[in-house]
């Protein structure tokens, strides 16, 4: 049986055969409103509160993995231990800076994540260099991380992934 309804100027035409029974219509509602419900009582990975907003991040990283494509293949290369500092952090504007150890400093992008938070670097040339930082493990007092790195010399790829952790700075 087809319904022909009226909605504005457009008629619509419903099959009852493929019309969700009410019943349905109403279960998925309620299991929508029940991942909002979750989803607002989830706590962010890094608090936008201001009393416990860190002054920025000291990361640092021993364990790493790098590779490179040259001669149609990825080679398999060592990497270096990696330390910077994440400061300035504006979670409103999206933006911090990068602290490199010879004084360096950089723009970084924000992005809020469920139980993490990334910051973009963009380099000069256009690579990207992503740092995500993970819930503070309690045991540790520290932020789980990841540093992944994807960048090119003369047309070949570099990649580079570190694992370590970044500690919160005191506020001044």
């Amino acid at each position: 049986m087809v319904k022909t309804a009226r909605r504005g100027p457009v008629q619509v035409e419903r099959c009852a055969a493929h019309s969700p029974p009410a019943r349905v219509t109403l279960l998925m509602v309620a299991a929508l409103a029940g991942a909002f419900a979750l989803i607002g009582a989830v706590k962010p990975a890094v608090s936008a509160s201001p009393a416990a907003k860190p002054d920025g991040y000291v990361c640092s990283f021993t364990k790493g993995s790098a590779w490179s494509y040259a001669n149609g293949r990825f080679k398999a290369d060592d990497a270096g231990d990696l330390r910077f500092t994440i400061t300035g952090i504006d979670i409103t504007k999206q933006v911090a800076t990068l602290g490199l150890s010879d004084g360096r400093t950089g723009p970084l992008r924000v992005v809020n994540a469920l139980n993490a938070r990334h910051y973009i670097e963009v380099a000069a040339e256009g690579y990207l260099n992503v740092t995500t930082l993970y819930d503070v493990d309690p045991t540790r007092g520290m932020h789980p991380a990841v540093h992944s790195r994807h960048t090119g010399f003369f047309g070949s790829a570099i990649i580079a992934q570190y694992r370590g952790a970044c500690r919160a700075r005191a506020s001044k």
